[in-house]
């Protein structure tokens, strides 16, 4: 059900006659759109081969997958998540058919927020979610940061899962001393080594659960006797009739949506990018006392109804279709709202490239630094709440992430600029200003650093409420 990373791609015959078949759909049985796509006159449907993955990538590729030559490697990577998901489907109908409709289907899917590789085969939570035969996707909170104190965040867009009309169940496969006579072979799982410590992370998992519609599964992993005390028992009990009062009051939309493009993770070649743009930005937004839902950013023209956020973070909108184009224009583009774009957007169009459509959807023009440039903020204005939200006022930033963009200013208030250059990094435009119905905030900053502290000037911008300001 996944792809581990450094494997290697699957090249046997099976694999290829799928992929051959999976191209000819995707292009329509167009071999003049293939080659146009692929850069390669001489593709064919007959004759595609699947690409080496120990094949350096091209010189220019330095962040994602840009030149069109390397757009085989997308395909590829999206045609592994297309194949998963549709075995997945398969699978899911005949327990439905045999059962009659009687049996609920789950499936742990979804890693988006883990797995930097992009051959994960974990690509097409959407096409999972839009599955009327599976009811149930479950996963376990990171290993990263799941001790007491830690964040312990979802691995996928938990909010789509409710929004889909399917239930989220976390994995919390807890290790306790309870087990410490045995020895586990899944030494990433951190052990939880008190009583006390154990209740805390049971329910700040509840809260989750609570707070995002879904549910939590304990798991005894192993068989060793984890939670074999009667005071995790007791609180289970307390857990399961919190829950039950939970379903008779309905989900409040969010004051901040999170999305992530799941698709466009496809083109990623820069592992530490995922790290920035990705991860970090989770992390931020959960310290950042706002209330916020993470999103797949599909959702945004696949579902008729839609929750009515006040700030919008775009974590990796690289790919912008038309169809998102247009979902984002006419559903966000008003009322107040703040929408925030991060280091880039509108890169490609279906795997074509379209920065300069990036204006339509941001309302900020964007143009990459020259080749080399080093990236790294000087503030222009650091009474401004969103400068004020950085540690240190003068620079941000500084990571070695290439390329980098910049912003043109027409009519934009410049909050920083590329210290070496002197290219506007840190912008803020106002559109619609006198018409509340349209007027709408649009801000871009192109170095891929986030902080709770941005994430909660951000939300303050956007007229959020703010529950805690500790980061906690």
């Amino acid at each position: 059900w996944f792809v581990p990373e450094g494997r290697g791609y699957d090249t046997s015959h099976g694999a290829l006659k799928k992929f051959r078949e999976w191209a000819e759909t995707r292009y329509s049985e167009d071999e003049v759109m293939l080659r146009a796509a692929w850069f390669d006159g001489r593709a064919g449907f007959d004759n595609l081969t699947i690409p080496p993955s120990d094949e350096p990538h091209h010189e220019g590729d330095r962040f994602v997958r840009a030149s069109r030559k390397q757009r085989r490697y997308v395909d590829y990577h999206l045609f592994l998540s297309d194949a998963t998901a549709a075995r997945i489907g398969e699978l899911a109908y005949t327990v439905k058919a045999t059962s009659e409709g009687y049996y609920l289907v789950g499936v742990s899917y979804g890693y988006t927020f883990e797995w930097s590789h992009p051959a994960s085969g974990h690509l097409a939570l959407g096409k999972i979610l839009r599955t009327r035969e599976i009811d149930i996707i479950a996963g376990p909170p990171s290993y990263r940061n799941r001790e007491p104190g830690g964040s312990a965040p979802f691995p996928c867009p938990v909010d789509s899962v409710s929004l889909n009309g399917k239930l989220f169940i976390s994995e919390e496969d807890f290790k306790t001393k309870l087990g410490a006579d045995h020895h586990e072979p899944d030494d990433f799982n951190p052990i939880i080594r008190t009583p006390q410590a154990l209740d805390g992370v049971h329910w700040r998992g509840a809260g989750q659960a609570l707070a995002h519609g879904g549910g939590v599964c304990w798991m005894d992993l192993w068989g060793n006797g984890w939670l074999k005390t009667p005071a995790i028992w007791s609180r289970a009990g307390k857990v399961s009739q919190a829950m039950a009062r939970r379903l008779g009051s309905p989900l409040k939309d969010p004051d901040v949506a999170v999305f992530i493009d799941e698709r466009a993770l496809a083109y990623l070649v820069d592992t530490t990018a995922f790290t920035f743009l990705v991860q970090n930005v989770r992390e931020c937004v959960l310290r950042s006392g706002l209330s916020a839902g993470f999103f797949l950013l599909s959702d945004l023209s696949f579902r008729e109804k839609f929750p009515d956020a006040k700030l919008y973070l775009f974590l990796n909108a690289w790919d912008i279709r038309p169809e998102l184009r247009a979902a984002i224009k006419n559903r966000l583009q008003q009322d107040g709202k703040v929408l925030f774009w991060l280091y880039s957007a509108g890169l490609f169009d279906g795997g074509r490239e379209s920065l300069e459509r990036a204006r339509e959807v941001t309302g900020i023009a964007l143009k990459p630094q020259p080749f080399h440039s080093k990236s790294g903020t000087t503030v222009l204005n650091r009474r401004h709440p969103l400068c004020a939200a950085f540690p240190d006022r003068g620079l941000i930033g500084g990571t070695k992430l290439e390329p980098s963009y910049f912003a043109i200013p027409e009519e934009a208030l410049v909050l920083g600029e590329y210290t070496q250059t002197g290219l506007p990094s840190f912008v803020v435009k106002e559109f619609g200003i006198g018409d509340p119905n349209s007027q709408w905030t649009s801000v871009f900053l192109g170095e891929p650093i986030v902080s709770p502290g941005l994430i909660r000037a951000l939300g303050q911008l956007a007229g959020a409420h703010v529950y805690d300001y500790h980061e906690d």
